[in-house]
């Protein structure tokens, strides 16, 4: 086959939802747990699309192609005292797919542990740079006047909340000084009850969760890596879009770069009113 911009690795949140599903349902959301289990991540990560509800990133209609050189890497480095090579390295980390690419031609492209290159994996927080490329050319449109603006001027429904007056390039920075914990593995952590309730429960929307957080600190004062940022520069693209992320994406960025296939954004709830879970 030709090999064609497909960029496996990055394609957003595959997920995809049976029409019939409805919020808390009890099989659906053990369905979900399952995916995260240690020993079915692997296999989870690329079958998502059976479990949340999602929507579609249109590819458009040309292909951009990508030529191949390919190259033996023949890489090595040392780690506590013992030399180990870019094999050891894919097999150590349970790598699924592997692509390098060097002047617009794919130079090594391999694929591990079912995996293949029609697989579409979960992009997590790369979808996060997707948001911001969006917020960027909202600015571009003038549809956002400035990054210096509160957020609340575009989302009033903020007001109160942890975000009211917030200037959007704070909330680019991720110094918005929202009260929000991204520890992972932590049962009560803002980032673990975020996902349960508007991704496994569908119990509250991101929009919900957005105004329910509080002030921890001055905004544009100190890094901290939340979330819950992208996901409300999710909310103020759509907003002064008009259109879903998914759309949005779709027309300036999936189409112009002649990306292969679709792709698709999981969303807090099913439905074309639903928000991207813009943050992963």
């Amino acid at each position: 086959m030709n090999y064609r911009i497909q960029y496996a690795l990055a394609i957003v949140a595959a997920i995809v939802v049976p029409a019939l599903l409805h919020a808390g349902d009890p099989e659906m959301i053990a369905k979900r747990a399952a995916l995260f289990a240690p020993q079915r991540r692997a296999e989870g990560f690329r079958s998502m699309d059976t479990a949340y509800p999602y929507h579609v990133i249109e590819r458009g209609g040309s292909v951009a192609e990508l030529p191949r050189a390919p190259r033996k890497l023949d890489v090595t480095y040392t780690f506590a005292d013992r030399q180990h090579t870019l094999d050891d390295l894919l097999t150590r980390s349970r790598t699924q797919g592997f692509l390098v690419i060097k002047d617009g031609k794919i130079v090594d492209e391999r694929y591990f542990n079912g995996a293949n290159d029609e697989s579409k994996f979960t992009s997590w927080s790369v979808a996060k740079s997707f948001t911001s490329t969006l917020v960027g050319l909202t600015l571009a449109d003038g549809r956002v006047k400035s990054l210096d603006d509160p957020v609340t001027n575009y989302l009033p429904e903020l007001t109160g909340s942890g975000y009211d007056g917030v200037p959007i390039k704070a909330i680019l920075e991720m110094s918005s000084g929202v009260k929000y914990n991204e520890e992972y593995g932590n049962g009560i952590s803002d980032v673990t009850i975020m996902w349960r309730k508007t991704m496994d429960e569908e119990s509250e929307t991101l929009t919900d969760y957005a105004k329910s957080v509080g002030r921890a600190e001055a905004p544009g004062t100190k890094f901290v890596y939340r979330s819950i940022d992208a996901a409300v520069l999710g909310m103020l693209v759509k907003r002064v879009t008009g259109n879903s992320l998914a759309d949005t994406l779709s027309q300036r960025i999936w189409r112009p770069l002649g990306m292969e296939g679709d792709a698709t954004w999981l969303t807090d709830h099913p439905g074309p009113d639903a928000l991207e879970a813009a943050y992963c």
